[in-house]
Formats: structure tokens, sequence, C-alpha cells
């Protein structure tokens, strides 16, 4: 037999962005517990539900009642003390009487051997529930009355049902009963709560809410939002409601760029742009006498915040952007690397160095211009007010004070792309190349000031720098530099600047390995992923020439699953034969060799094939026709010659053969062992 049970906790408005990430923790946590004491079944889910108001949690399907257990524990021996039988009898929950004498290895022993019934699920819920609450890990903390707390917001009703019954807890000072509560003001309640409802079964608690105007599935809610608009904000418009309506406003933009406008709007009110006079915004406690009256003060709120924006907007355009360079030397960038004026310098010099290493038609004075202004528009107000506006500000400064040069006004926004997975990418190469030496210089000194990205915490966003310039390298062929010429460039470049640097040597090693780990990374999320961690990297490797490698494995398998798994069978068989034998020193004797290894011998040294070693681009059908051949031969070879041949001279050539086939198969820096058939 199953039950349901319910287990709500009222409280004061919890911040947006802390509902979710608290909810699927407390949700956990009741899973967890439940299966741990063996109510749940692994198999069944919990339904989290959560307002700003409150965190609850259904759970359908619920035994009522914990499995019978079966114990049986063998305890001291029989010629122990009577103290030592009588604290193993008391420590189960019973007495020397429960016990008996059982032969254990030619030892006799007392033996608890007992059939405890299982605890009712009302019985253990009080202590789980209580545990999961207290356990819960709080992004802020309050306390409030006298000793009650802490917890994200005042808790004001503890609603606990399992079915009809109400379940006998205590949290923070408050008893549990069956009463929840409506929307604060559509329910027409007589308290500032809302109304009291009083729910019969906890099955009951979704749809009595419903009945009060508060949606309480997040689902729900969202997809009200949605029907009416498709943004970002959703996420957090879902959690500053119980029951949103969605609104739209007038609004006058007094002259001001469209971002500007946008941001502005989406940062102080959480309301979106629909088009360049008009905004929609989510609004909770709508009534018909009350519409008129909300969307006036919306448009209130909007129109004074745009004035707010149209004065940083008039005060800036009065400096050209090239003079706010001397105001970055008043904005720290880290510790030992000065300033952000001392950040556009490394900047400009590393793009120029990776100017002149890169193929492609690039244009050097166009670089120096978009990497001396790509960071003045940091010391602006608008970016001072709205940071997300960096790049965006510079670009629109920059092309309205000239109009001429609209490359320069685009590379100082291209060069922060992208900013995430999914963004776009630069158009201008130009833009790549001082997108790129930003991200290096930003790497390097964080890893000299030991920012390095530990578990969750990643100050710097390090992760995502890497993934971007990942996405950069891949897109650009014209970007051939080995990882390992991309970072002794920005070390040097530091250096020219900063003489006094100590610990170069381990913070260049940290760089590497932290290089060499994310990329791999990156590319496992990409189509490549499961050919990735084959493809080794070398002093001479690209990031490109890494994914290509990874990405003609991958057409291989999907083309050819044949040759594929024949080829990579033979690698992981001369692998596993190989590992514990070294390799002789001794050159290959043609002379000792059998016909079967002369076929080898002959393919392995077939010289239109074997001289490819191209790491840059993978000449992928020649180099798996060879490979085919080579795994073919071998199988011929391992059917008609042992190895391991009692005379010590054929044993030798035979070994040194292998070997010799081992390398084959590792050229272009592939690790079949590695690679999953």
């Amino acid at each position: 037999m199953t039950s349901t049970l319910l287990i709500e906790l009222g409280c004061e408005e919890i911040p947006a962005r802390f509902c979710q990430p608290l909810l699927d923790q407390f949700a956990t946590a009741v899973h967890t517990a439940l299966q741990q004491a063996n109510l749940l079944d692994t198999l069944n889910p919990v339904n989290p539900y959560a307002t700003s108001r409150r965190l609850a949690v259904v759970v359908d399907g619920l035994m009522t009642q914990q499995p019978t257990q079966k114990i049986y524990q063998r305890g001291p021996a029989v010629s122990a003390p009577e103290s030592a039988v009588l604290g193993f009898s008391k420590k189960l929950g019973y007495t020397p009487d429960d016990l008996i004498q059982a032969d254990h290895n030619g030892t006799a022993y007392w033996f608890l051997d007992q059939t405890q019934p299982g605890k009712l699920a009302i019985d253990c819920l009080p202590s789980l529930l209580t545990d999961c609450v207290h356990a819960l890990k709080l992004p802020i903390e309050m306390h409030w009355g006298e000793h009650n707390g802490p917890f994200i917001r005042p808790v004001h009703w503890v609603c606990a049902l399992l079915n009809d019954t109400v379940i006998p807890l205590t949290l923070f000072g408050i008893p549990s009963d069956r009463v929840t509560h409506g929307h604060r003001f559509l329910s027409a309640g007589d308290t500032p709560m809302g109304v009291a409802i009083s729910l019969s079964h906890a099955t009951d608690y979704s749809q009595a809410l419903m009945d009060h105007r508060v949606m309480v599935c997040p689902e729900h809610r969202r997809a009200c939002i949605q029907e009416s608009m498709n943004h970002y904000l959703v996420n957090q418009l879902v959690y500053l409601s119980e029951w949103p309506t969605v609104l739209t406003g007038r609004i006058h933009t007094k002259n001001l760029p469209l971002d500007v406008v946008k941001t502005c709007i989406e940062t102080h009110q959480k309301a979106v742009l629909l088009d360049a006079d008009q905004f929609a915004f989510v609004a909770d406690s709508v009534t018909e006498a009350n519409t008129d009256t909300i969307i006036q003060g919306n448009e209130r709120v909007v129109a004074a915040r745009l004035s707010d924006a149209a004065f940083f907007y008039e005060s800036d355009l009065k400096t050209d952007l090239i003079d706010y360079q001397k105001k970055l030397a008043t904005i720290a960038f880290q510790d030992q690397f000065g300033s952000m004026a001392d950040k556009t310098q490394r900047i400009r010099s590393l793009a120029l160095s990776l100017a002149h290493l890169t193929l492609g038609d690039i244009n050097i004075e166009t670089i120096e211009r978009i990497a001396n202004h790509c960071k003045c528009d940091l010391a602006t107000g608008m970016v001072g007010e709205f940071p997300s506006l960096q790049g965006t500000m510079g670009q629109h400064y920059y092309t309205q004070q000239n109009p001429d040069d609209a490359a320069t006004g685009t590379g100082i926004f291209e060069h922060y792309l992208p900013r995430f997975a999914t963004d776009t990418l630069p158009t201008l190469p130009e833009a790549v190349i001082v997108g790129i030496a930003d991200r290096l210089d930003t790497l390097l000194c964080c890893f000299y000031n030991g920012l390095i990205p530990t578990g969750s915490k990643d100050p710097w966003a390090l992760r995502r720098i890497m993934n971007s310039l990942c996405q950069l390298c891949i897109a650009n062929p014209a970007l051939k530099l080995p990882i390992n010429t991309l970072l002794k460039l920005a070390l040097e470049t530091l250096h020219n600047q900063v003489r006094t640097l100590k610990n170069t040597d381990t913070a260049y090693t940290d760089a590497v390995q932290f290089f060499e780990q994310r990329i791999y990374q990156y590319l496992k999320t990409t189509e490549v992923g499961p050919m990735a961690f084959g493809c080794e990297i070398t002093k001479k490797t690209t990031i490109r020439g890494l994914y290509n490698r990874a990405q003609a494995l991958t057409t291989e398998k999907e083309k050819n699953p044949e040759r594929f798994a024949r080829i990579h069978a033979s690698a992981h068989r001369i692998a596993k034969l190989l590992a514990n034998q070294e390799q002789p020193s001794s050159i290959i004797n043609e002379t000792l060799l059998t016909q079967h290894e002369k076929n080898l011998y002959t393919i392995l040294n077939h010289k239109n094939v074997s001289s490819i070693t191209d790491y840059s681009e993978f000449l992928e059908s020649i180099r798996f026709e060879y490979w085919d051949q080579i795994a073919i031969q071998l199988d011929d070879f391992f059917e008609h010659v042992m190895v391991m041949d009692p005379d010590p001279a054929l044993r030798t050539n035979r070994i040194e053969l292998l070997h010799s086939v081992r390398s084959r198969f590792a050229d272009l820096g592939i690790d079949w062992t590695k690679i999953q058939p």
C-alpha cells in the first residue's frame, strides 16, 4: 500500500535567483532520505514545487511502512565477559535473553537472530524531513524572532501531510499543520499571507492553490509567461510571481541606442523590449480595476531609468573614445599586472606578434586600432552603470566619432565574441586576433596569481575563456599556431612589461596542463567528442589540428565501420602484446624474416604512405587505407608466426617488427587504446 507525502515551507519572498537551486537541493535531499529509509522505490520521482513564497515537495507512491528486516549479527564470544554481551545487545536495542549461541570457525559466539518489523512512515518522517530542511546549504541566511533560523527567509507556516494525516514536526519554532495559503492579494484573504486553505489530503495541494490564484508548479508559470514572451528573463520572472500576467507599456527611447534601452529595462524592471516604443512586463496582482494603474506605474519607472541612461550617454559622447584610455590607468586589473591600461598595452603587443605568425589577409593597422580602443569603454559612465554593454558601447561611440572606419568599431565589439557556447563568432579576422590576445593575457595572469579554477569556483571564468579560445581556433584555419607557441608568446609579452615575475616555470607548466585539459573537455562537447581523447597533444599540436584528427576518426567510423573496427582491433592487440615488452635496441634483420613477416615489413616501409606525418591537416583517406593494409597483414602474421620463439634472435627480431607496427598506428598522434571501438 502506498501513500502521498506533502511538505511545504511558507516563507517571505525568496530572491528569484535562489529559488531553483534551493528547490532542486530540497527535492534531492527528500528523495535520497526516503530511499535510504526504504520508504520509496528508486524509480519513483518526487514533484518539486516553488514560488517566491514557498518551497514544497510532493511524493507519490510512498510506502506506508518500512519493509520487515532480518537481523543476523555476530557478537562477542561466549567466553567473553558479561559486560561485553550486555553492551552488544543493548547497542542493537535488545537484551541478552534475545541472543542465541552458534559456532563460527570452531568458536562459540553470541548471535542476534531476529526479524524486525519496519517502522510506520508516519513515525519516520518527522525526523527525516526535519533533517532534510536543516541540511540545506543556504546562499544567504536570516534569523528572526528570538531563536528562529537560519533560513533563506523567515518561515511563517509549515504544511506537512501523509495522505490525510498531519505529520507531527516542528520547524523554526512552527508546528506543522494541514494549512497552506493562497495568493496574498488575489485570494481575498484576511491576513498578509493570503487566505488560509485547509487541505483534506496531500493530493489536493496543487489544485487547491490553483483555485486560490497560485500556480505552484514552476513549469505552469513558465508556460503562462512564455505564451506572451520568449526570453531568457523568463527564468527569473517565473519566481517573481505566483499568478503571472503579462502587460505592455509605452516608452520614449530618448534617442538612445536600442541596446541601451533593452539592457536598461531588462536590468532594472525585468521587462522585455518588444520594439522601439513598447515593452512587456510581468505583474503578479492584476485585476480589472488596477490594470491601468500598474501599467502607468511601470511606464513612469522605465521613463526615469531611461532618463538616467540618457544622461550617461550624452556625457560619454562629449569625450573621444581614445581619451578614455587615460582613465583605464585608474581601473585595476590584477596584482602584479597593473591596470587596464597596462593590459591594453599587452593586448596590443601580443596581437601584433600573433598577426605576424598568422596566415591569411590581416590588416596590421586595424589590429592596432582595435587593440588600442577595445577596453576604453570600461571607463565610460554607461558601461559603469551597465557592465554587460562593454564592447557594445565601445563600438557605438567609436563609430559615432569615426563614421569612415566601421571595421575598427566592429572589431571593438567582436573581440569579446564568443561570450558563451551558442554565441556568434567574430566576422573580422583582426577581431579574432585581438580576442585571442586578450584571453591569453588573462589566462597567464591568473595562473601567475594562483587564480586557478577549483571545483565549482572559477572567479575569472577561465573555463569559459578556454572554450571560446577553442571555438576561435577551430573556426579560423589561418590560426595554425601550436598551443605551446600561443602560451610562450603570451609569456614573453608579460615578461617584457613585468620583469620582476617569479615562479615562471610553475605558472607556465600549470597553464599548459590547464590548456590541454580544457581543450579535451571542450571537444568532448562537440560531435568529435568520443574520438578526441585518442588524439595526443604534442609540441606541434594546434587546436584546429587536434579537432581535425578527431573529426577524421569520427568520419571514418561512420563511413567505414568495418575498416575502422579492424584497425582499432589490431592497434589494441599490438598495444596489449607489447605492454610489458621493452623495445630492442637492434635494427630489424631482414634475413631472419619469413614470408609472412616480409609482407608486413614491406607495408611498414611503403615510402609513398609512411612518410605522411602532417599534424595540422589529417589526410584521412590515404592514412586509413594504409592502416587497414597493416591490419590485414598483421592478422596474417599472427596466424602463421609465433612471436615468442624459443630462438632469442628470432624473438627479438619479431618484437622489434611489432614495435614498428605500433609506431605506425601511432602516426599523427593517435592513441588507439583511448578510443572506444
